[in-house]
């Protein structure tokens, strides 16, 4: 099992941010899998924990930016995982993925963080480097909204 651990830093004060959040953000899934079908599998990991995000802040700009997301999210890993199997063919199976948070900027930076950690096992074609690039554009767009807009 891998896991990842890293320091969060907020970029602002705020209260509520910091009383939603774990300070620590951890990934795991199976250390086995690597590349598209972990890139797939973190996406719809990370939809599920930002939705239960949304549900739970009681911030309008929050609760607006991360429904953003999680409607966004699974569009693009749906776009990426397709445009890979054209190219390479079915992906057969896929991890078990859990994101041990419950914030959803948190579960956001890990998505952003594994993608520029683990980039060139998802292939390194144009076309397929396009869809990654989608993906972390809604993550830097909505942490944006998250952290900066209130």
């Amino acid at each position: 099992m891998l896991v990842i651990y890293q320091q969060l830093k907020f970029k602002n004060n705020s209260q509520s941010l910091q009383n939603r959040c774990i300070m620590k953000k951890s990934l795991s899934f199976d250390q086995k899998y690597v590349g598209a079908a972990a890139l797939v599998a973190l996406c719809f990991e990370a939809r599920t924990k930002v939705h239960q995000a949304h549900l739970m802040t009681t911030s309008y700009a929050q609760h607006k930016a991360l429904n953003e997301f999680y409607d966004g999210i699974i569009d693009l890993a749906d776009a990426y995982a397709e445009s890979y199997q054209g190219r390479f063919g079915i992906i057969q199976e896929y991890p078990k993925c859990n994101i041990a948070t419950k914030c959803g900027i948190e579960t956001i930076k890990i998505v952003r963080d594994w993608i520029d950690g683990n980039r060139q096992s998802c292939g390194t074609q144009s076309e397929l480097q396009n869809e990654i690039d989608n993906i972390v554009t809604l993550c830097n767009g909505t942490l944006y909204k998250l952290e900066n807009l209130h």
